[in-house]
């Protein structure tokens, strides 16, 4: 998704707020693991882990693991990488026209 689409769709969000502080939040945790885990700086390895923050934004952590389909990451270190996540997962609502 381009950046000009991004912005597109946060301006017809009726929650901005919300959909803001969710991608601030996954930042953080994002953030954390990069600081924390200088030996994972591999492009590879830090994609799984943002694709796991973003699953998590979105179900629990317990799904988002088992989903994941980690290859990197061992679920010890996706647990460690996903206790910095402090919101309560919400799903993606599709409205039908």
């Amino acid at each position: 998704m381009s950046l000009e689409e991004t912005i597109s769709n946060f301006k017809r969000d009726q929650n901005p707020d919300n959909e803001i502080s969710i991608w601030l939040n996954m930042a953080k945790v994002f953030k954390v693991f990069t600081l924390e885990n200088v030996e994972h700086q591999k492009l590879e390895v830090k994609k799984e882990a943002f694709r796991l923050i973003l699953m998590r934004s979105m179900m629990s952590e317990k799904e988002a693991i088992n989903k994941a389909d980690l290859k990197l990451l061992n679920e010890n270190k996706a647990k460690e990488i996903l206790k910095n996540y402090s919101l309560d997962k919400k799903p993606i609502k599709i409205e039908s026209k």
